[in-house]
């Protein structure tokens, strides 16, 4: 069975966790046949900025739209 969609955000300067290991992994789980994306941001580092939490936001609210 099918994992539920996954993107991943990671900034370019991330010297905790490299770039390289997040394309990694996204490459990894789209092998296996599932949705995954990742969004790179330039020169961000380890950290959550406020474009990566409204990209989230905005991935939410498509990815779960609110009933009218």
């Amino acid at each position: 069975s099918h994992a539920a969609p996954l993107l991943a955000f990671h900034g370019t300067e991330d010297n905790v966790l490299a770039l390289k290991w997040g394309r990694e992994a996204v490459s990894a789980f789209k092998e296996q046949g599932n949705d995954a994306q990742i969004k790179e941001y330039a020169g961000v580092g380890h950290t959550i900025t406020p474009q990566m939490r409204t990209d989230l936001m905005d991935a939410i609210g498509k990815a779960l739209p609110l009933a009218t």
